[in-house]
């Protein structure tokens, strides 16, 4: 297995919002807003933020049917200031001091969900915040005795002071089964030059009302310097008027760690897994000269709902930076982001079955 990320422990967590605390300066409202907004987009339940003083993530929950998972990270100090949490108990908490230093760690150090249900709220408060000078947000109980998170926004020029209250759910069970953050060895990695062209074809079929497209891998040639093999995507797909395809040409595979930052290494053919066809010439796909004109060999293709990849396009204020698109034959597609400002993003639709 291909793991894509190894997530912080997730210690059982109480309902009584007293036994936990949380608070911190926001200071990317915009990025934090980018996140949730991608999540509850292709989610129609709850969204869970996950705080602790390493990484924030942000993803659905949903485990079952025929639904898009989406997770989301980034590094806790690119959203967040002046960061404390504490969790189950006074002896347990992570602390990051207004200089960016960490706190000593104790023993125990673990992390606060929140289940949001409506995520338009959290959403309405960041937006609001962009607006000010300073914006906070801290875990509280609301006059109902109701755990919130609360947003507040002050200004002192404008003589703003407004907070905004987000309820939410402190679970006490793992709600994320994080299965779909790993992926089979035979998977195939390939390298997007950007997302501007799919998210244009996405846009395209979604007008046409397109059920489902169809992404099919091509092998083109071997490298013979390099070894490095190249392949074709074609992404196709049909209405009841019309057909369309969008090609990408000489894409490298690769096998990419999620949990390496920026860490690649071309998938490459051991010589001694080399094969001949009998007359000399090597089976198309495996090896051959980049020069040869041969026919082209599906290495791996699968159909996804339309519907659940719309719903992930398009993606604001995010700027990827590498784009990876795993598709795993008769299982799920993947599409995998790390953005400019090191956010992480990861979309699994499953295929549909016929």
């Amino acid at each position: 297995m291909i793991f894509f990320l190894s997530l912080p422990p997730i210690s059982a967590l109480h309902n009584n919002a007293s036994l936990m605390r949380f608070k911190a300066t926001i200071q990317d409202q915009r990025m934090l807003a980018s996140m949730c907004q991608v999540c509850r987009r292709t989610e129609r339940g709850s969204v869970v933020v996950k705080l602790h003083r390493e990484e924030l993530n942000i993803f659905t929950c949903a485990t079952a049917g025929n639904v898009i998972r989406v997770w989301a990270s980034c590094p806790t100090d690119s959203v967040f200031r002046d960061f404390v949490a504490q969790s189950t108990s006074a002896s347990r908490g992570s602390r990051r001091d207004s200089r960016g230093g960490d706190a000593p760690e104790r023993e125990g150090d673990d992390a606060i969900l929140c289940e949001i249900e409506d995520t338009s709220r959290l959403l309405h408060a960041l937006r609001q915040a962009e607006r000010f000078q300073h914006a906070s947000i801290k875990l509280t109980k609301s006059s109902e005795e109701l755990p919130v998170l609360r947003v507040s926004v002050k200004d002192t020029q404008l003589m703003v002071d407004v907070s905004h209250d987000v309820p939410v759910q402190l679970p006490n069970r793992k709600l994320m089964d994080t299965n779909f953050l790993t992926s089979a060895s035979d998977a195939l990695c390939i390298t997007l030059p950007g997302l501007e062209e799919l998210t244009t074809f996405v846009e395209k079929l979604r007008i046409a009302s397109c059920e489902r497209a169809t992404f099919i891998v091509y092998t083109k040639c071997h490298d013979s310097e390099s070894g490095q093999l190249n392949c074709n995507l074609v992404v196709e797909a049909e209405s009841t008027h019309a057909s369309f395809e969008l090609e990408y040409k000489s894409l490298p595979l690769k096998c990419f760690n999620f949990t390496d930052d920026k860490t690649e290494k071309g998938c490459r053919m051991d010589r001694e897994n080399e094969h001949d066809d009998g007359d000399g010439s090597r089976i198309p796909g495996l090896a051959g000269d980049c020069r040869a004109e041969r026919p082209r060999e599906v290495l791996g293709s699968i159909s996804i709902n339309m519907r659940l990849l719309g719903r992930f396009f398009p993606i604001r204020d995010l700027v990827p930076h590498m784009v990876y698109l795993l598709v795993e034959n008769e299982d799920s597609l993947k599409l995998a982001i790390i953005t400019t400002e090191n956010a992480k993003l990861v979309a699994h639709i499953p295929a549909l079955v016929d």
